[in-house]
């Protein structure tokens, strides 16, 4: 946050737009860590990680209209954390 996000809010960047940056350049810093760690170069773990933004965004939607002061975010993270993968 603070050597990007922040970074790009003083230069002018939307908020939106930070963000987004911020996530990616975390999700190929994670990829290089995973895929030196193995010895395997792929993208999954760039994919996985990208892959949470439009489904942390659904849950939001659904959470808020549906189903207020519920505990299925948690229990949606830990279904994907320890069953999906």
């Amino acid at each position: 946050m603070r050597h990007v996000y922040f970074v790009l809010l003083n230069k002018g960047t939307g908020k939106g737009v930070a963000l987004v940056s911020v996530f990616t350049i975390s999700a190929l810093f994670h990829e290089y860590v995973v895929s030196a760690s193995i010895g395997v170069w792929s993208y999954f773990a760039f994919m996985a990680m990208m892959s949470q933004a439009p489904v942390m965004l659904l849950e939001k939607t659904i959470l808020n209209k549906l189903l207020k002061n519920s505990q299925l975010g948690n229990l949606s993270f830990w279904f994907s954390f320890c069953i999906v993968g």
